[in-house]
């Protein structure tokens, strides 16, 4: 399966002009199985109400923006986005073909300021197995690793609207690795009771 995990330039402003930029990328693979586009990927990245601007309504516009590239490029996509839904603004990525929307995943540790915070799910159920989802922060957060330690997981996403510093990318695996070990042993512990 050939998975296709994208960095985009943030410094892009407003949807109409990213949609373009990140088609642009896209009609650029080989042969993509899935797209994983990063963490507000269809508005960039902002940790301010700046964002609010660009807000999609309950996830109608990206759903139908990433059901048609899924059909144009016959892969599978990963979206995120900027979402307004009954009052508040939520930090969300979803997964979709060109028949639907398998699911939706909200970031738990939002910026407070900005973007509603909660306890949420992180597992979208598709035909190639079932997708663990952290959004940025959230990769770092007991509360993710506790949501997918009694799952089978077929595949982890860490989606980030910018990427690890470079700097310090032995902190940033080293963190990583940790989580995954813990929740490791505690699925081998579940398996052997």
């Amino acid at each position: 399966m050939r998975i296709f995990a994208m960095e985009l330039n943030n410094d892009i402003k407003g949807i109409p002009q990213r949609k373009v930029y990140i088609e642009n990328l896209i009609a650029s693979l080989e042969s993509p199985d899935i797209i994983l586009l990063p963490e507000m990927a269809i508005c960039s990245y902002m940790a301010s109400q700046e964002a609010w601007k660009y807000a999609d309504d309950c996830g109608k516009a990206t759903s139908a923006w990433a059901k048609e590239m899924a059909q144009k490029y016959r892969t599978y996509i990963g979206v995120g986005y900027l979402d307004f839904e009954n009052g508040d603004y939520y930090n969300r990525y979803l997964i979709a073909d060109s028949e639907k929307i398998y699911g939706v995943v909200s970031k738990s540790e939002g910026e407070a300021a900005v973007l509603k915070r909660g306890w949420f799910d992180s597992i979208i159920s598709t035909p190639f197995g079932n997708v663990a989802v952290a959004i940025c922060y959230d990769a770092k957060r007991k509360h993710f690793y506790n949501n997918i330690k009694d799952e089978e997981v077929s595949l982890i996403v860490f989606p980030h609207g910018c990427p690890a510093d470079s700097r310090k990318a032995d902190r940033e695996i080293k963190t990583n690795n940790f989580f995954v070990k813990l929740t490791r042993r505690h699925l081998m512990f579940q398996s052997s009771m």
